[in-house]
């Protein structure tokens, strides 16, 4: 089974989207402190061959913008030369402190593979460059001080990969990681891609 085939994955039961109490601190900082950085998957592919080792990297970009937080993440197979997925994503928050994470294919995205590294090879990126992925945002609630779910809605993600109808992403995070858990459906709700036993486990690197 390759992850590549259907993505990442976790494991939650995610519920209404709401803030949680704790307000303290802003909920869209303290959900890219725990969500930016590197992180891998190599502990559960030891322990279980249905999951490859794969490598999860997201920054901040673009900092000067005003209509929302932005980051760029590439995700890896280890060993691979080419990332199997690049992405963009704006995140917005709410009135409720409920975050919107609205991904973005990239044109030309092979011209910035290793752009994690040295942000400047985004320099020439602007959002002229940037499809939304499909009419599919996640959602993120606060779930604790250090603790976020997200979800995608229903069946509004639509997806073809494998003859599927559309496709539910989900996760949770904390501290010391996170578990994201992407599936494709057919129409009659049948999984045509993706785990069935759970999603990808990814843990913080060290010094991450």
């Amino acid at each position: 089974m390759r992850i590549c085939d259907y993505m990442l994955a976790g494991i939650l039961t995610f519920g209404a989207v709401v803030a949680h109490a704790e307000t303290e601190a802003d909920p869209l900082e303290a959900y890219l402190l725990l969500t930016t950085g590197t992180f891998d998957s190599s502990a559960q592919a030891a322990e279980d061959s249905r999951y490859d080792h794969a490598i999860w990297r997201k920054a901040e970009i673009w900092p000067e913008r005003r209509d929302g937080r932005w980051t760029y993440t590439e995700n890896w197979i280890a060993g691979d030369d080419q990332p199997y997925r690049q992405r963009v994503t704006r995140y917005t928050v709410d009135e409720f402190g409920a975050i919107k994470a609205q991904g973005f294919i990239i044109a030309n995205a092979q011209n910035y593979v290793g752009a994690i590294d040295d942000l400047s090879l985004l320099d020439g990126l602007t959002t002229d460059d940037l499809t939304e992925t499909g009419s599919c945002p996640a959602f993120v609630a606060r779930t604790g001080a250090t603790s976020f779910e997200s979800s995608t809605v229903g069946q509004s993600c639509r997806n073809s990969y494998k003859d599927a109808s559309y496709v539910v992403s989900r996760s949770i995070m904390n501290e010391k990681g996170f578990t994201n858990w992407d599936r494709g459906f057919n129409a009659a709700g049948e999984l045509v891609w993706g785990p069935s036993a759970g999603g990808y486990q990814f843990t913080r690197t060290a010094g991450e």
